[in-house]
């Protein structure tokens, strides 16, 4: 028999090879009566499954173990696993592992947590339970690019397919990259792709940038176009969705890209606060049952948005009045051109067809692209910052108010994301392009935006819009000494025979 003898229990074995049923056993010895011999007790607990590391993150917090197995088609899985999903029933543990096709008897489950406390291996790693840079080392769910191989992403959930690849990065270029090159609105969203991970190294905090136009243009084929950097159709997130659903995306994509697609479905209480926290990169404080304040979740994305209108008009349609803060973290860009969305159709007869193209294209080439820039850019030893000074001199040739200065370094870091990624070999495109549009689109929203007058016109359009609504009930002439109810002030005619209205203080705090 391969099990222990006697004198080498208890104890647990993992078998992998013989006509024995492959997996993990317990290998216990049961007393008897006095003067009978002990029986010994052989339990298969699930399929082949290895402690091989020990984990804990750089502050001795975040403990887990790096588990290895084999599921049911044969086919090794590696799993970091946090080391409190051992508590209780452990009913988590074993859901995620059979959900990764690992066999677990139901009749010795129990055992199970058991024998994964039992492991003590002897090589140490390093937690990470957020994706994004850790250090040199960039930590994807599935895999860490750079570094010095010490680093696995921990997580209580294993399968994550957001960064999913399929197909070939030669495909990806071939079948979405090289339409970008005559199209701005496409290289532009493409290389905003490539300008997540660059956010933390050149000192930024996050932002984004919202992509409106007319229905049917083609803004919705450039957000996938730029979701097919980092993965397949699960990458896509909807503004549909609760400012606690879109602050976890956000966390999940920390140093990466957040594409949000169609504004005009987002929550109308949660839409000005949640363009303030995914710009911010801090999630609402809570209390966990105790009544003590959680640990806040914490991001850097730079975010994608489409919608058939600007961010401040889809605010005003809502009820709520944007702000200059928020409209300086969500920039408008039109997404126009000759074709719809496209000014060079390449071999495509019409918009149309070359947006079918590319929606089609998207489900078959995904992933690669942002896998071949992590590559590089982990090895790649400049100065970044001292590179997107230099991009933004070349984006900016006049005198910029601090907002416009602030949009246009966002700007310059998209072009600086473009021309890193062709320099790496992963776009294909000549060099400039990505520069170019990045350009093009500055001076659209320059188009759309008049900095130094923002919030003045915004106060102007409050004070407005309140004397339309009150008007004679609220106010009344300065020569009538009748009684107003609740007065917001008084008004008088001027020479022009122009009626002026002059507010007491508390009318214009409620106006404004």
């Amino acid at each position: 028999s391969p099990f222990p003898k006697a004198g080498e229990r208890p104890c647990y074995r993992v078998y992998e090879k013989g006509r024995l049923r492959h997996g993990v056993y317990c290998h216990g010895i049961k007393h008897g009566r006095e003067g009978t011999p002990p029986q010994l007790t052989d339990s298969w607990i699930c399929g082949p499954l290895w402690v091989t590391a020990d984990l804990a993150d750089g502050h001795d917090s975040n403990y887990g173990l790096l588990l290895q197995f084999k599921n049911r088609r044969a086919k090794r899985r590696e799993w970091a696993m946090p080391l409190h999903l051992l508590k209780g029933s452990c009913e988590e543990l074993r859901g995620e592992l059979l959900n990764m096709g690992l066999e677990i008897d139901p009749n010795n489950r129990n055992l199970l947590p058991a024998y994964l406390q039992s492991r003590k291996p002897a090589k140490r790693l390093v937690s990470a339970v957020n994706v994004g840079w850790h250090g040199k080392a960039f930590v994807l769910p599935h895999r860490v690019i750079g570094g010095n191989g010490d680093v696995r992403f921990q997580a209580e959930y294993a399968d994550r397919h957001e960064y999913a690849t399929r197909g070939t990065l030669d495909g990806w270029r071939d079948k979405i990259a090289r339409y970008c090159v005559g199209n701005p609105n496409l290289g532009f969203s493409i290389s905003a792709a490539f300008a997540g991970p660059l956010l933390s190294p050149c000192h930024m905090n996050g932002g984004g940038f919202h992509g409106f136009g007319e229905s049917s243009v083609g803004k919705s084929t450039g957000l996938k176009s730029a979701a097919s950097v980092w993965g397949g159709p699960e990458f896509m997130r909807s503004w549909r969705a609760t400012g606690n659903g879109l602050e976890g995306a956000a966390t999940l994509l920390n140093d990466g890209l957040l594409c949000l697609d169609e504004i005009g479905e987002a929550d109308r209480h949660d839409l000005g606060r949640v363009v303030y926290a995914i710009a911010n990169g801090i999630g609402k404080q809570r209390a966990n049952r105790y009544g003590a304040a959680r640990a806040l979740n914490r991001w850097t994305v730079l975010a994608l948005s489409t919608g058939e209108k600007t961010f401040e008009a889809t605010l005003a349609e809502k009820g709520e009045a944007p702000r200059a803060g928020q409209m300086i973290r969500l920039l408008n860009v039109e997404i126009t051109g000759q074709h719809g969305a496209f000014d060079d159709l390449h071999d495509k007869p019409n918009g149309r067809a070359l947006s079918d193209h590319l929606q089609a294209a998207v489900t078959e080439h995904y992933g690669t692209a942002g896998i071949a820039f992590l590559e590089r850019l982990t090895a790649d030893t400049r100065d970044l910052p001292a590179a997107l000074d230099a991009e933004f001199q070349r984006l900016c040739t006049d005198d910029l108010s601090p907002q416009e200065g602030r949009a246009a370094r966002r700007f310059a870091l998209v072009a600086m994301a473009g021309e890193l990624a062709t320099e790496f070999g992963v776009t294909g495109w000549p060099s400039g392009t990505a520069r170019e549009a990045a350009r093009v689109m500055f001076e659209r929203w320059r188009e759309h935006h008049d900095a130094p007058t923002v919030e003045t016109d915004q106060i102007l359009r409050a004070v407005s819009d309140f004397i339309d609504r009150h008007g004679d009930s609220r106010f009344s002439a300065i020569t009538d000494d009748r009684t107003v109810i609740n007065r917001a002030g008084y008004f008088r005619t001027n020479a022009a025979s122009e009626r002026e209205y002059l507010f007491n203080a508390s009318g214009m705090r409620e106006a404004l």
